[in-house]
């Protein structure tokens, strides 16, 4: 306990002082004892209604946001151990959160129906120059015809698709079984998606391990039974390490887009790219479709490709 002689006033201010700063600092702390309690119990009041628990989210995730804008912002900043182990694992869970709520927002939202209602658009495709080894046009030629589609579809109010396919661990199937089988497989997983394409259609070369569809005239529901047609002759189709030898196993993901109003090339190949990424962190042989707003998981059969997977891994 702190003691000061009554005559001495210099000792009295100091333990004014004193006094002043426990209790600010009490004060504080019971501040914010109050405000954890109170958002607790407001979440745990909320839980039933999702427009007030995102309310309350929001709330904190701003004031979150606004303390680490502060944060950064200082001249210099210096954490200890305990308080950066803390930053990272905050980083983590919350993004691991927004991650789950926004797939399975987007999972459950009804299905936006891109038909814009307008005719229909011939567009006249780009076929040169041609990327030797699966004779399709390049990259080069898929940027022009990607705008070619946009801007047919946009001035007709017309309807239209982009997909993009990859076929998963190129860089494995050459190091088991050549360079040359490798562009064997690329050669005929061209062709198999060639098979199954409208006349209307064209299949350029995207990368060394992705080849792009384009579709004029097509809804959204149209495009994910389209997608999911090009889909399944990937998936279906067994791919040999010779034309009589052991099959390979060889899989595919897929990423495709409705058009979605006056989009640039660039941010149309944004969301197709998104939804490629979304399919192959999912697995083997997934397909993702991009609406204009959300994707959408639109593979089918699971089940049915995770046992054929583990039968080609028992032998």
């Amino acid at each position: 306990m702190i003691q000061a002689d009554v005559h001495d006033p210099i000792a009295i201010g100091s333990l004014a002082i004193v006094v002043l700063l426990s209790a600010a600092v009490a004060s504080f702390m019971a501040g914010v004892l109050f405000e954890r309690r109170s958002v607790e119990r407001t979440i745990q009041n909320a839980r039933q209604s999702i427009g007030r628990l995102f309310s309350i989210a929001n709330q904190q995730l701003n004031r979150a946001a606004a303390s680490c804008s502060a944060l950064e912002r200082l001249p210099e900043i210096t954490l200890s151990p305990s308080q950066r182990e803390l930053f990272v694992d905050r980083q983590s869970r919350l993004g691991e959160s927004l991650k789950r709520i926004l797939d399975r927002a987007r999972e459950t939202m009804p299905l936006k129906n891109a038909k814009l209602g307008g005719k229909s658009v011939a567009v006249q495709w780009v076929n040169e120059p041609l990327e030797s080894g699966v004779e399709l046009p390049d990259r080069s030629a898929f940027e022009a015809n990607l705008l070619q589609l946009l801007e047919a579809c946009r001035s007709n109010n017309a309807s239209g698709g982009v997909g993009l396919i990859r076929i998963d661990q190129l860089e494995r199937i050459a190091t088991r079984f050549g360079e040359e089988r490798l562009h064997e497989i690329r050669r005929l997983v061209a062709e198999i998606v060639a098979s199954v394409l409208p006349e209307s259609s064209c299949q350029c070369v995207f990368a060394d391990d992705t080849f792009a569809v384009l579709q004029p005239n097509i809804d959204t529901t149209e495009l994910i039974g389209f997608a999911d047609k090009i889909r399944q002759s990937v998936r279906t189709h067994q791919f040999r390490s010779e034309e009589t030898g052991v099959e390979i196993l060889v899989t595919a993901s897929f990423g495709f887009c409705a058009l979605a109003g006056n989009e640039s090339p660039a941010m149309l190949r944004s969301r197709c790219t998104e939804a490629l990424a979304r399919s192959a962190h999912r697995g083997r042989n997934q397909l993702h479709c991009h609406d204009g707003e959300r994707l959408i998981e639109c593979s089918a059969g699971r089940d049915l490709e995770l046992s054929r997977v583990a039968g080609l891994a028992a032998t």
